[in-house]
């Protein structure tokens, strides 16, 4: 820790591989946003998507639902359960045609973060 009580992650050298990736595509947006700003630009965010409205009824009744059912206490195994990864094979199948092997070639992952780690762990 420093003084200020941060972390100083100075010591950790990324592999070259992981190096050579480009930066976080939304952090960088985030900057130029900030820096547009500073400037007194008047700007229309078409970034992540924040919801502008309120979530439909019949979705928060949903999302309640399985909230309250125990089986969805927990987190899911890390590559997802077999019936969502079969539901990511279909969805590519109608979508562009293409046949996937929900058992090797479907993973979920949270952004892109998660995918590096997993193909660099796969190596």
């Amino acid at each position: 820790m420093t003084l200020d009580g941060s972390m100083n992650l100075d010591w950790i050298k990324p592999a070259d591989r992981l190096r050579a990736l480009p930066p976080y595509v939304f952090a960088r947006l985030d900057e130029l946003k900030a820096r547009a700003r500073e400037q007194g630009l008047d700007l229309i965010d078409l970034g992540m998507g924040n919801p502008d409205g309120a979530t439909p009824l019949p979705v928060v009744e949903a999302a309640i639902a399985a909230m309250r059912n125990p089986a969805n206490h927990g987190y899911p195994p890390f590559e997802g359960t077999a019936n969502f990864r079969q539901a990511i094979t279909d969805w590519y199948f109608r979508r562009y045609n293409v046949q996937l092997n929900p058992d090797g070639e479907a993973l979920p992952l949270l952004g892109s973060k998660g995918c590096r780690c997993w193909v660099l762990k796969k190596g």
